[in-house]
């Protein structure tokens, strides 16, 4: 606990220490609510991005990632929060995963992750910082590999 800590956050954590500990089940409805109650920016975070149909549905895929304690509880509420944060963001990037079919563009290239952002930089124009890639600039860099290969 800390004097950020609120009355859900302390409940929740006690709450993850039982399931952790055998106390309580998986199949406990309680544990998405107070989830949700506890960590709302973050619940919030997931029904945005994963389109969600409500609040307990979203917290429930946060509670998959919490299965497993992956921190010392006793390092306090504010690791506490940043582990929820991280597995908030993991859960929205394996939602994305699956939801595109989980091919990234570099896989079904045939290259490494390294290599296809080289070739971005020699084929994809960029707006700012980022790199512009379209079917055009996916073509021109799959030429670019067979052309590569015969030589």
């Amino acid at each position: 606990m800390d004097p950020e800590s609120t009355a859900e956050e302390i409940q929740c954590q006690i709450l993850l220490l039982a399931y952790w500990h055998k106390y309580v089940g998986t199949g406990e409805p309680e544990m998405a609510d107070a989830i949700a109650a506890a960590y709302p920016r973050a619940v919030e975070r997931i029904v945005r991005a994963t389109g969600a149909p409500d609040t307990r549905a979203a917290a429930a895929l946060l509670f998959e990632g919490l299965l497993r304690p992956g921190f010392d509880p006793a390092r306090g509420a504010a690791a506490a929060r940043r582990y929820v944060n991280r597995k908030a963001k993991i859960a929205i990037l394996n939602h994305r995963k699956i939801t595109d079919g989980g091919i990234r563009p570099w896989e079904a290239l045939g290259v490494s992750e390294r290599r296809y952002y080289k070739l971005l930089n020699r084929f994809a124009p960029t707006t700012g910082t980022r790199f512009e890639v379209d079917a055009d600039v996916l073509e021109k860099i799959g030429v670019h590999l067979i052309a590569a290969t015969r030589r």
